[in-house]
């Protein structure tokens, strides 16, 4: 799980959360050569035994700028859950770059909610909003099916899950660092979080499974 991509010769990294297109790219190569890279879309019926999946959370306007360029030269597929409220306003992509970014061969859009809420803390009418709604917004502009959920901030519980597979989803994306068995819970997958300081040796053991301790933290 990314989030921002920035070349550091032109910005400072802002937070954690922003890595260096470099490290990036090494990310890539090495994945090209290593692993089984797939598409959400396989997910649905079938987690296969070995395979990563790269996504992107929010929908920096850097994403379109430094990662998606880097993306589409090593052919690597990805998936974009973007903030639909954040479209167009500062650092987020606009809505001509995300319709653009649709139509790209390796590319699979997401929600990430209307609003960026704790869902967990949200009423039932905001609950549904920034599930159901964001879904129909990005179908209604991109013209395709809306499949793919990213809890904001990773917060979910047996509530919000339902909600998320009442609204159509089928499938939904945690921020817990794990793998993902055939048993998975779909509308549960786990993902591990790529940080500012992720270069090739830490991000070799993230695939590994070396930081699936992290999981422990919500219990903390």
């Amino acid at each position: 799980m990314y989030h921002s991509i920035l070349n550091t010769n032109q910005t400072k990294l802002r937070d954690i959360w922003d890595l260096d297109v470099n490290y990036f790219n090494q990310h890539l190569k090495f994945l090209k050569e290593k692993e089984n890279l797939i598409k959400p879309e396989e997910l649905i019926d079938n987690i296969p035994e070995t395979g990563v999946l790269i996504t992107f959370d929010d929908g920096r306007r850097d994403f379109f700028e430094t990662a998606a360029p880097v993306l589409m030269e090593h052919e690597v597929p990805f998936s974009l859950f973007v903030i639909t409220n954040f479209l167009g306003s500062k650092d987020y992509i606009s809505m001509n770059m995300l319709k653009e970014l649709s139509t790209y061969k390796h590319a699979s859009i997401g929600s990430h909610s209307m609003n960026h809420q704790r869902l967990t803390e949200c009423s039932e009418e905001d609950l549904s909003e920034e599930i159901y709604g964001s879904k129909l917004f990005l179908e209604d502009i991109l013209g395709k099916e809306i499949k793919m959920f990213s809890y904001p901030y990773g917060k979910f519980n047996t509530k919000v899950r339902d909600k998320v597979e009442e609204a159509g989803y089928k499938l939904g994306f945690t921020s817990i660092f794990d793998l993902n068995t055939a048993s998975q819970d779909r509308l549960l997958l786990n993902r591990s979080e790529i940080w500012d300081t992720d270069d090739l040796n830490i991000f070799k053991q993230k695939l590994n499974g070396n930081w699936d301790w992290f999981k422990y933290r919500r219990f903390l």
